[in-house]
């Protein structure tokens, strides 16, 4: 009997264990540009703010990525202030794609 609460005890530690190295891996500071450009591989040129909404990030970090990944030149801002919509440009696509496949 005591076996199987420690066994069950220990299942319930590596679960816990895995849910945490998702959640960190998820969510570390070099994965967030990677989650934005994957994000728009998917849906195509977005809106900033359903970018952002997606993201899940508070608005400085959110400015922050997206100000490194246009100097990085991985993706574009077209229109007028307020409503500006992010694209990918060849070179953000390609390592869009090579992270997914990757």
């Amino acid at each position: 009997m005591e076996s199987k609460s420690r066994s069950d005890a220990f299942g319930a530690f590596l679960q816990g264990l895995q849910s945490n190295k998702v959640q960190a891996t998820q969510t570390h500071p070099r994965n967030i540009p990677m989650r934005v450009l994957t994000e728009l591989l998917d849906s195509g040129p977005e809106p900033v703010a359903e970018l952002m909404s997606s993201s899940g990030l508070p608005f400085t970090d959110f400015a922050d990525v997206l100000l490194e990944l246009q100097k990085a030149e991985f993706i574009t801002l077209h229109g007028l202030s307020g409503k500006e919509v992010v694209q990918l440009t060849p070179a953000g696509e390609r390592l869009a794609r090579f992270t997914v496949s990757g």
